[in-house]
């Protein structure tokens, strides 16, 4: 399965799990609530996810290292201010903020479910991978940031 590690870009992968819960939605039982709420909820959890994306995109830039997630050998500087504080992988948390927007915005709380599956996905084939790459790069400093800092939130 190396084939897929860094290969397809987190942001990709979510526009793919998107397509799929569009048209999983009405082939999975639906579990909803009323749409008021399902609006207004989905509106919260996508200014959530921009939000924590765009910190840590911005936390990146401020740093001047790499925002590309494809090549993790190209970070220059561990990031650990800001929004880096609370999650390692704020622009991943804001991702799964998008997907789980999108399945209240479908009103379909069964679909759900691809915020699980995209979680251990991410695990397995992005983040792993760029912590073995920046515990190299980084050392006992990066190893310090894990102990201290969780993987999501």
């Amino acid at each position: 399965m190396k084939v897929l590690e860094t290969k397809i870009p987190p942001l990709l992968m979510v526009v793919i799990f998107i397509v799929i819960m569009w048209l999983m939605d009405s082939l999975i039982p639906a579990i909803a609530i009323p749409p008021m709420y399902a609006t207004t909820f989905s509106i919260l959890i996508l200014i959530i996810g921009g939000l924590f994306s765009a910190l840590g995109v911005l936390g990146f830039r401020q740093a001047q290292t790499t925002v590309d997630p494809t090549k993790p050998e190209k970070s220059s500087s561990l990031v650990t201010q800001g929004v880096y504080q609370y999650s390692r992988n704020p622009m991943y948390v804001g991702f799964l903020c998008f997907i789980l927007a999108w399945a209240l915005f479908l009103n379909n709380l069964s679909l759900f479910l691809f915020g699980w599956l995209f979680v251990p996905y991410m695990n397995r084939f992005q983040i792993k991978i760029e912590e073995d790459v920046l515990l190299k790069i980084f050392g006992q400093e990066y190893q310090e940031y894990m102990n201290k800092v969780r993987r999501w939130l």
